[in-house]
């Protein structure tokens, strides 16, 4: 009713189960109620140091996400 249609979900942890638990509870809360989930990931690491090893672990990240969803 706000005109709210999307949500960021910014996320800042390893992608695990644990992680999945909570990301999927809010994912299908946010389509439940009409709402696009957008992921976040922070990558801080990867920021703060650019390096080749920074970049495989957001690019491991995202796969591990990426294959979950």
């Amino acid at each position: 009713q706000a005109g709210v249609d999307h949500v960021r979900i910014r996320v800042k942890d390893e992608a695990n189960e644990a992680l999945f638990q909570n990301l999927d509870r809010q994912i299908e809360d946010c389509l439940n109620n009409g709402v696009i989930p957008v992921l976040a990931y922070q990558a801080h690491e990867f920021k703060e140091d650019p390096t080749e090893e920074t970049m495989r672990d957001v690019t491991e990240w995202w796969r591990t996400v990426a294959e979950h969803y």
